[in-house]
């Protein structure tokens, strides 16, 4: 399992990171953390991604419209969508996504979206 994390905030990478490794315990994960779209871009880790977790600002770049290019191009990768706005729920459903959170309720949340997107990876394999 290859999971990237597409987050700004170097603090709340590590915090959702450590989330996942309680998740993934015992078991193989590599984990990419790039500070933004862009710069995953650059390395072509799209082939290495099997869930991408990404935060919204909708600052610099739109990371909704990077979303939609990715699962275009690599319909594979399931989506996590998370946020400390709660109006960026509603556009994400511009993009066949996995789920959304809301970073408050991160720890809450976050084993009930990889369940979510690790379905969807297993009907994709066995469709």
């Amino acid at each position: 399992m290859h999971i990237t994390i597409i987050e700004k905030d170097e603090q709340d990478a590590q915090r959702l990171l450590q989330f996942c490794l309680e998740y993934f315990k015992g078991q193989t994960v590599y984990f990419h953390w790039y500070p933004s779209y862009l710069e995953w871009s650059k390395g072509h880790h799209d082939i290495l991604t099997d869930i991408l977790f990404s935060d919204i600002y909708l600052e610099e770049e739109n990371e909704i419209l990077w979303a939609k290019k990715i699962k275009e191009q690599c319909p594979h990768i399931e989506i996590i969508f998370y946020s400390s706005n709660l109006q960026y729920s509603l556009l994400t459903y511009e993009v066949n996504h996995a789920y959304f959170f809301l970073k408050e309720d991160m720890k809450n949340r976050i084993d009930l979206a990889i369940d979510r997107a690790q379905s969807h990876l297993h009907k994709q394999i066995f469709s």
